[in-house]
Formats: C-alpha cells, structure tokens, sequence
C-alpha cells in the first residue's frame, strides 16, 4: 500500500537564474528552500525522487495531456542541489545546471544520505571529475528528510529559465526543457504559451513532488506533494511588504489622499482593503464587515505606491460603540494574498471643534479635515492624479519638463558666507511660478526653515471671511478666485531693464513686492533700473551690501550711520596722495642694491673722489628706473 507522504516547504522562495549558482563562477548565492519530508517506515534502503510539478492554478487542456503523459507533470523549474561543508560552498562537487535537472534523486543507505548527480556536457568538457554519486549527510533521527541552509540538510534551490530572447547559447531556456521532456514539435509550442506572455506567471508557482521507493524491490513506499512554492521576486505572486502609509485618520465622509508605499512592485490588481477588528485581535464576520464598512473606489496604482480617497463611512458611529478597530490593508485579487494591516482611524464629522488663533482674531472649525483639506490647498483639488498614458507612436510618454525664460542664476558661496543667512538659501519650494508666499516676518519658513523679511500674505476659502491684520500684514480676500498679491493691488512690472543690468528673476520679484506693498513713498507704480539709486536700495536693504548680479550679502550690521560728505571727500584726497607716494617708493625699490653694486666697483681703486659718489648715487636712481620699466 502506498502510504501518503507529509511534504511540508515554505511557500515563498527566491527564483534564481542558473547563471547566478553556476558553479564554475564560484560565486556564492543565499537563500535555500526550507522545510521538511516525513519518510515512510520502512528498513530497506531508500530511494527518493524530487522532481517539479505545476501550481494547482495552472491546468493543461485534457486532448493535450491525452497526447503526451509528460504534459500534465511538466513545468521548466529546475531543482539543484548545493554541496556545502560547514558554512563553505564546495563548488569542484557541484554539476552544472543543466536540463535534466527538473528531478534529483537522493539514495538513503543505513541513514546516510546520498546524490545521483545528473551530469551534462558542460561538466564533461571542463573535466571537473564529479563522481556518479556523492555523499551528503546522515540522516537525523526522526526519519524526516530536512531541507535548509545547514550542512547537516538538502540545500536546495529552484531555478527559472530563462527566454530566448535574454538568453546566450549555453543558457538553460524555456523552449529547451519544453524539447527536452516532449517530442511533439505542435505539442511544444502549446506548451510554451502557458509559460509566455502573460502566462508567464506560470513559471513563478511551482510544486514539488516526492516519490519515495525501495531501492532493493523499486517498489512504491509513499508519495507527496508539496503546497505552492512561489517566486518572492514577483509582483503577480511573491512578497507584498507596506513601507509605510501617508494618513492614517479621516473625516467619516472620507476624501482624504492616502498614499501606501509598497517595499517592492506591485501587480495591477493590488488594491486597499477596510477590514474590522475587535479589540482581541480577531476580524469580524465578513457578511457583517461589508455591511458595516466601504471599501475604497478611487485607486490609482504608480509602480510601488498605492494612491486611494477615503470612502464615506455612514455607519463608523456603529463600529465606535462596539468597539472595534478599522485596518487597512494591500489586497492583491489574483491569489487573495494580503500584506500587514495598519490601524486606520474615522473621526465623526463635527464631532469636536478646533481653535487656531492669530493675534486677537480666532477661528473655529468644526472639522479640521473638512474645513482646512489637509491634502490639498484648493477644496475642489483632491482627487486622484490622471495616470501618464502608453506610450503610442507619434506621442511621447518620458519628456524633460521645459526650461524657464529667464533661467535662474547660481554662484559658489566663498568660506566668508557659510555662516551668512542670505534669500537665495531659500528652498525650491519658495519659488511657485506667479503665486509665491512667504512666512510672516522674523519666522522660519515651513519649507526651508529660514527667516524670511516678507511680511505674511495668504488666502483663505472661507465666503464669509474679509478682515485684514495690521500687525502682521494678513491679507484676507472674499471669495473672488484672485491671488493675494492681486488683493494687494500687485501689478505686473516690465523687468527687462532690471534683467539686462545684471539682476536676477528672484531679485527683481523682491524689489517688485516691496516697491508695490508701499515700502518706498516716493516711487509710484513699478521700479525700473533707472530709478533705483543707492539711498534707495540702503533704504530697503540697511546693512546689505548690492552685488551687481541681483546677490546681497549680509554684513551682520543692523544699521549704517550717514556719513558726511566732506569727510569722503578728504579722506578720498590723503587715500590719494599715499598711492602717489607708495608710486615712488616703488620706482626705487632697486636703488640701494645698485648703489652698493657701484661702489663695489669704486672699491677696487685705491682713491675714490668726491664726484664719483654724486655719481653713484644718479646712476643707480636712473637704473632702478630702468629696471622697473623691463622687469614686470
């Protein structure tokens, strides 16, 4: 009687291409199948075969397998086997993966375990002298055979072919394990369409089937089938880890952005799932689950990231007074597979009151998701994003985003400005196009953390609302659908005298605003490069220094004190005078080495006169004169 085997494998495995544990490289690689095979009882001698078996999802068609008894059996996985010594690869044991091995066959002699090896020509042409069969390990004494990672275990890996299209000569390919197991060149090419394309998934599920025999009689002692053992690298069936989620509360008439970032790819059809659980850890009825909950309609998937819109949840007040709890969780619906849940939190719509205070004025919401739309800054902005389209002839999907007009301009910061607070140190976030904001005066920016001299302007949506504070300059318009700047009587400026001086766009927007807010009395309508003069631009920016390029540098001066006049004036005419006199110090920075080289020469007469000093002394002025005009 056959007795039925227990075959128990972890159903997730790293795929491996045979190039990547080809032996001949010597180049180790992780990751073994795990678990273990109840053998039968029996004291005879042993001999077990492994060989590959396909998924319960994938079924031939019957007049297929009614052609060919190899079909129904068939999948292009590839079972081998690692020899290992300790926690060392012993490389000069191991076969090259090769066709034959979608089966492995063990021989189990007085507990010790030993290998068939199934060798090809790869093995024969490099003379790697592999034996017929090979020792492994000894049995443990509960008569299961274990797989793992220890010695003492059948390390063994499942490997996948690859194409033909990706692969080399000597490549294991699906067509070849397809021609190697079935004759029939029709009954081929059926085969590989349940392998390509988009069946393609087939060859990331695969099962494994034990055969157990006496090795005196042959006889059958036990076979087994192991569960599904998937590919943990695919997205269609393999592992599905949430990195994290971007909000994890909403208003129970839902509209709130959710963003679920995946640690790998994700398939098409993963989708967030609402579930209910009590307080003991334990899911609700189901039927119950979806009367009580909805589940997400707006979902968007971009590569490894989840974008949904919280539903509207009419009955979150029910699940309150019970008690329960409410996850959110990846779904994928091919296979049912779900990844970790997170606690997901519905508040009730204007169940509480919020309070935010600016100066002596307060505002009251009566549901801060609602009223203030965290996720967006317009109220009717917060729906999903339109997914970019297939690329087609004619129409381009990957484009660069166009230049500006006026590029900005960037300079190298020298070590005397690195402890200096500058406005071009401003994030990128302070740059939005025509609606730029700024932080109220003598606070720190939410973006880039720096102070920002601007007064405060922004605007909001409330109909109701038209009030301004003095104090901090917050303007607040009714609903009219213009800008703030608009409200504040901002006009548009012809910038092109600034820009062909030197400045900067970032710049001459700063001279704009200020101009424009009121800052300078005397200037009317807009600023054009004519009339910005130096009282004017000391007036705006005290303790500044105005480069040419649209640059400032702080000083670290809070104020400059007027300077007189006459006193510029004389100090310029004595700064004068030293330069003429250092002229002529320079001029005769060679007389003293010519005149001692003169009277070196006097030296060697043995009476110098009175007029050959005079005559020295002309003769060196006039050569260091010289000196100066040739040596540069």
């Amino acid at each position: 009687m056959v007795e039925p085997l227990s075959v128990n494998i972890d159903g997730g495995h790293l795929f491996r291409y045979p190039s990547e544990v080809d032996p001949r490289k010597k180049a180790t690689k992780g990751g073994y199948l795990t678990g273990s095979v109840q053998l039968p009882a029996s004291t005879d001698s042993l001999r077990v075969v492994l060989s590959t078996y396909p998924d319960t999802t994938l079924q031939y068609a019957q007049a297929m397998a009614d052609q060919d008894p190899a079909i129904p059996h068939f999948h292009p996985a590839i079972l081998h086997v690692i020899r290992k010594k300790g926690n060392y690869r012993q490389f000069d044991k191991e076969p090259v993966p090769n066709i034959s091995m979608y089966q492995q066959e063990l021989h189990i002699i007085s507990g010790q375990v030993k290998i068939v090896n199934r060798l090809s020509r790869f093995d024969k042409e490099t003379e790697r002298n592999i034996p017929a069969e090979d020792d492994l390990f000894t049995l443990a004494g509960d008569n299961c055979l274990h797989l793992g990672s220890r010695d003492t275990c059948l390390n063994m890996v499942v490997l996948k072919p690859k194409t033909d299209k990706r692969s080399t000569e000597d490549d294991i390919t699906l067509n070849k394990m397809i021609s190697g197991r079935i004759l029939d060149e029709n009954l081929q090419r059926a085969v590989s369409e349940y392998f390509n394309n988009k069946n393609a998934v087939n060859k990331t599920r695969v099962r494994i089937n034990v055969d157990v025999f006496s090795l005196e009689s042959g006889k059958l002692l036990g076979t087994g089938r192991s569960a599904s053992i998937m590919d943990t690298n695919s997205k269609e069936c393999g592992a599905m880890t949430i990195h994290d989620i971007s909000a994890l509360k909403s208003c129970e008439a839902g509209g709130r952005k959710v963003f679920m970032v995946s640690e790998f790819s994700l398939a098409k059809d993963v989708q967030p799932v609402f579930q209910v659980w009590s307080q003991e850890g334990i899911r609700i009825d189901e039927k119950l689950e979806m009367d009580l909950i909805r589940q997400p309609t707006e979902i968007s998937i971009v590569r490894d990231t989840i974008i949904f819109i919280t539903p509207c949840q009419p009955n979150i007040q029910v699940i309150q007074e019970n008690n329960w709890m409410i996850k959110v969780l990846a779904k994928r619906k091919s296979d049912g597979f779900e990844s970790q849940a997170f606690d997901f939190h519905y508040e009730v719509h204007n169940a509480a009151q919020y309070l935010k205070t600016f100066s002596n004025y307060s505002f009251e919401f009566h549901c801060i998701f609602c009223d203030l739309n965290p996720d967006r800054e317009l109220p009717d902005s917060k729906g999903l994003v339109k997914v970019l389209e297939v690329a087609r002839p004619g129409s381009k999907r990957k484009t660069m985003t166009a230049k500006r007009a006026n590029p900005k301009h960037y300079r190298v910061s020298t070590d005397s400005e690195a402890g200096q607070t500058t406005l071009d140190s401003l994030s990128p976030a302070s740059f939005q196009g025509n609606t730029q904001t700024f932080s109220p005066a003598n606070q720190l920016s939410p973006d880039s953390g720096i102070e920002s001299p601007f007064p405060f302007i922004s605007k909001v949506a409330d109909e109701n609302i038209e009030f301004c504070l003095e104090d901090v300059s917050y303007v607040v318009v009714e609903n009219s659908g213009t800008d703030c700047r608009e409200a504040a009587h901002l006009q548009e400026t012809d910038n092109t005298g600034l820009e062909s001086a030197g400045f900067n766009t970032d710049y001459i927007q700063e001279l704009t605003f200020l101009n424009t807010v009121g800052v300078a009395d005397d200037q009317a309508g807009v600023l054009h490069m004519d009339d910005l003069s130096q009282e004017v631009l000391d007036e705006y920016f005290p303790g500044e220094i105005i480069e040419k390029d649209g640059k400032k540098q702080n000083t670290g001066q809070d104020t400059i004190e007027p300077v007189n006049t006459d006193t510029v004036r004389e100090a310029d005419t004595v700064k004068g005078r030293k330069s003429r006199y250092l002229a002529v110090v320079s001029q005769m920075k060679y007389v003293p080495i010519i005149f001692i080289f003169i009277l070196l020469i006097f030296f060697w007469k043995p009476d110098i006169s009175s007029q050959e000093l005079p005559t020295a002394g002309v003769g060196s002025v006039i050569l260091s004169w010289l000196a100066n005009k040739l040596i540069p």
